[in-house]
């Protein structure tokens, strides 16, 4: 069992896909959209929408890091690894 299963995020082998967790979908649209936000507070001139997209931005990293929301990258490296051994191994 991996370190991921283990921490029981769902894993596809099949496809070699992680499924996201809804934390990580939470975060990934924070950040856009508060990156979106302060961009067009800057070409618009209007700090105050620069400054919440900002915010948005911080929030949403700090969301990132509370949550550990790119935890499940360590066990697609660990997957990857295991599959090349294996075909490495097969074609002996």
């Amino acid at each position: 069992m991996t370190e991921l299963e283990q921490r029981g995020a769902p894993v596809h082998e099949n496809i070699g896909h992680i499924q996201a967790r809804p934390v990580s979908w939470v975060v990934v649209v924070l950040v856009c959209g508060g990156f979106a936000a302060a961009g067009i507070g800057l070409i618009a001139a209007t700090p105050w929408l620069f400054f919440v997209g900002c915010g948005v931005v911080a929030v949403g990293t700090i969301l990132g890091g509370v949550t550990h929301a790119m935890a499940d990258m360590p066990g697609r490296a660990e997957r990857a690894a295991a599959r090349k051994s294996a075909a490495d191994t097969a074609s002996l």
